[in-house]
């Protein structure tokens, strides 16, 4: 039963908000809005495919297109992106009956994966983390001899 309250919430919040928006103006679920009118996201290195028809809202008296150029001439018709790994540009161009046009655009980042490795001289096996994570600190290195003091990142 809470799930649904939960549910029916948000999808009334996010139709009262495409109700208030006029002409031109948009909103991007998830994105911040960074200045004017460019809109960021990063997203998980898992996200290889993002469906902007589900993050983009106008009114419903304009429409929209997804482009890769500002210029809008190379417009993908599925609203379906594939994303590269590190920053995606997108231009979302939303265009009123009376033909008024406006772009947005939408900077949505892949985060990318590093390795990290422990050069300590013995073996502590690597680390794959995701940018923005952390390295788990490893267990303390044993070797003949030495006493292991700390690790200094």
């Amino acid at each position: 039963m809470f799930g649904l309250i939960l549910i029916f919430s948000l999808t009334f919040i996010l139709t009262s908000c495409k109700d208030t928006l006029k002409g031109t103006e948009a909103i991007f679920v998830g994105f911040t809005n960074v200045s004017g009118d460019t809109y960021s996201i990063s997203v998980s290195n898992v996200t290889e495919v993002f469906n902007f028809d589900a993050v983009v809202k106008i009114n419903d008296d304009s429409s929209w297109k997804l482009a890769t150029d500002v210029e809008g001439k190379n417009i993908i018709d599925s609203k379906i992106a594939f994303l590269k790994i590190g920053d995606n540009t997108f231009y979302v161009l939303v265009t009123t009956k009376k033909e008024n046009i406006k772009y947005y655009t939408l900077n949505l980042r892949r985060r990318p994966i590093y390795n990290v490795y422990f050069d300590v001289g013995v073996y502590i096996p690597n680390q794959t983390i995701e940018e923005g994570g952390f390295a788990e600190e490893p267990q303390k290195p044993e070797r003949t001899g030495y006493t292991f003091y700390r690790m200094e990142f």
